[in-house]
């Protein structure tokens, strides 16, 4: 791949901030000079995650996850290389990037190859469409119009085995690997064959706007495979997306809430009556990532998912896990058809006015309370409901408060409690023993698994991290200082030592050294986690002249009694006199040293 000119990934670094790029994944909230927040690495309830924008550095104090720039945390997030954090960030800010004098536009990295591809298969796929009128009929007839069919790109792949591979080679040479990893050809016995066929296609896009994946629905009333999906690639992981969310992020943020869909047709019937603060699911099970981006999003929340038991359930799954972030979530009752059948939002948009469905929307059912109206119709199969029969009542409660405890917030937890209370008329007091029982299970063997990270950090050498941190003071002086008056050998903590050598030279320079070029200067990765945490440790008030004097003062004696220690343990086994001799000289010698330093 080129290399992108220093110029550039300096603009990107300028314009954009630690604290702005994390704000797209994380909730945070200041705290002093931190911004602190529920960490996007690991599942947590008490916020352990915090952003230091002055040092440019971020750490998780519960799973240890931590960095020094806004391309690290890209890279760890997006999985991303080094280089298309870069050129992710770019597009973002809106910058473009000048690569060096050997940069030929025909080498691209793979995810840039496989969005290339799946940008050249939504084009063909658009203008398929716009060749068939069988298709775009269907369309209409289902009530779809011109303009959101244009502006979500809806598309068509022709009966074809070959049309979009053919497209594909006659456009430019993409390598094997990309074309195989893009998820739109299967590698079958005659070679590559396009996967999807005779379908109408409809883009998933990321939240650049970069189509991503696709979904294709079935023209032929056979087959039994009415819809498939792109497989997860590289560019792709369908529980970290919603379908939509790159065109109705503002209008959530403006609305505060969103309303959450199951399919693509759902979404895009609604959006077309003016439902703009929407997203999708794509048919796929709700997962814990997507429930962190909502939270990013919004705190508040409306499923409306098919009105089928399938659909009852698979919204009261989703909405414990929304409330796990502490989103305030309801779920919508969709109106049975004049038939009394279950309708889908599609079909429900389709018989009636924009301002009946929002009324009901508003007036959705919280999830502790649907999940008891609904109980006894989602759980057919078992003789024990809640209507009749005290097991059905235990069985519900139970159910609710192992959704219940692993909510975030302890004001929102006990508010659920207490409706868990009213809906079951069983004392407030049973329920939180019973609550309490199922919490101190679940947590107990969690706590002796956070032993180890605070037993170890608690085993580092104070003094060596000391002065490593005040190697990065902006004081000229006392670098200086260090630089003219500190030993390698002096450090007992082996990371402090390959730390000092590897900025050492840096220490005597007009400027600082900044945290992401020191960790840039930093091969080892345990030795780059040490140091970042160090970093963020930091506070430049506490950083002294004084201080380095005296870190350097006890280092220096530490390291003399070490030595003494050391020939003392020889004497003890020497048999020479002579030898003898020549070490209580040493001593003796090391010790009036040790006297000296002030």
């Amino acid at each position: 791949m080129a290399f992108i000119k220093e110029d550039s990934i300096n603009k990107v670094k300028q314009r954009i901030g630690l604290v702005d790029i994390i704000s797209d994944y994380v909730h945070l909230k200041q705290r002093g000079n931190d911004f602190k927040g529920l960490c996007p690495f690991h599942d947590e309830k008490t916020p352990s995650f915090s952003v230091n924008e002055n040092k440019s550095v971020y750490k998780c104090f519960g799973c240890g996850v931590s960095g020094t720039s806004v391309f690290n945390f890209v890279m760890q997030q997006e999985k991303l290389t080094y280089p298309e954090s870069i050129e992710f960030l770019a597009k973002r800010a809106g910058i473009e990037l000048e690569y060096d004098k050997t940069f030929n536009s025909e080498l691209k990295n793979l995810t840039s190859e496989i969005l290339e591809i799946h940008k050249i298969a939504s084009d063909l796929f658009m203008d398929n469409i716009k060749k068939n009128d069988s298709a775009k009929n269907y369309l209409f007839q289902r009530g779809f119009d011109d303009n959101v069919l244009t502006k979500f790109q809806i598309g068509l792949s022709i009966n074809s085995y070959d049309q979009l591979l053919k497209v594909i080679q006659n456009k430019k040479k993409f390598s094997s690997k990309s074309m195989l990893n893009s998820g739109l050809f299967i590698n079958a016995s005659r070679g590559y064959i396009d996967k999807f066929r005779n379908r109408i296609m409809f883009p998933i896009h990321n939240h650049n706007g970069e189509i991503v994946a696709f979904t294709g629905r079935t023209r032929d009333s056979n087959n039994k495979a009415k819809y498939i999906n792109s497989p997860e690639t590289r560019i792709f992981k369908k529980g970290n997306l919603f379908y939509g969310l790159w065109s109705t992020n503002q209008s959530i943020l403006r609305e505060k809430y969103v309303v959450i869909v199951e399919g693509q047709t759902d979404f895009l019937k609604l959006f077309q009556k003016g439902m703009t603060n929407i997203i999708a699911t794509s048919g796929t099970a709700f997962t814990d990532n997507q429930a962190k981006l909502v939270y990013r999003k919004t705190n508040k929340a409306y499923i409306l998912y098919d009105g089928d038991l399938a659909g009852m359930a698979a919204a009261t799954k989703a909405g414990y896990m929304l409330m796990k972030y502490n989103v305030d979530t309801k779920i919508v009752e969709i109106p049975k058809s004049s038939d009394g059948k279950a309708m889908d939002p599609d079909e429900w948009s389709s018989r009636d006015s924009i301002e009946r469905i929002r009324s009901k929307i508003i007036n959705s059912l919280d999830v502790l309370d649907f999940h008891f109206k609904y109980y006894d119709s989602m759980n057919m199969n078992d003789e024990n409901n809640i209507k009749d029969s005290k097991i059905g009542i235990t069985k519900f409660i139970n159910e609710c408060l192992n959704q219940i405890k692993e909510i975030n917030d302890p004001v929102y937890q006990e508010l659920q409690i207490n409706r868990l209370s009213e809906l079951t008329n069983v004392t407030n007091d049973s329920i939180l023993r019973l609550f309490r029982s199922i919490e101190n299970k679940s947590s107990s063997s969690k706590d002796s698994q956070n032993l180890e990270p605070e037993l170890k950090s608690k085993l580092n050498n104070k003094l060596d991290d000391d002065v490593i941190k005040l190697c990065f003071t902006k004081k000229k002086e006392i670098r200086l200082f260090i630089s003219e008056n500190l030993e390698k050998s002096w450090f007992q903590n082996n990371n402090n030592a390959n730390i000092y050598e590897s900025i050492f030279i840096h220490l005597s320079s007009e400027q600082y050294l900044d945290s992401d070029s020191a960790i840039s200067l930093i091969k080892n990765k345990n030795e780059k986690k040490h140091l970042i945490d160090l970093i963020f440790e930091m506070d430049e008030k506490n950083l002294s002249l004084k201080m380095a004097k005296e870190c350097i003062s006890r280092m220096k004696k530490r390291f003399y009694s070490q030595k003494i220690e050391l020939m003392r343990a020889s004497l003890k086994v020497s048999s020479d006199n002579d030898d003898t001799v020549k070490i209580i000289n040493k001593i003796n010698t090391l010790q009036k040293q040790i006297n000296g330093i002030k």
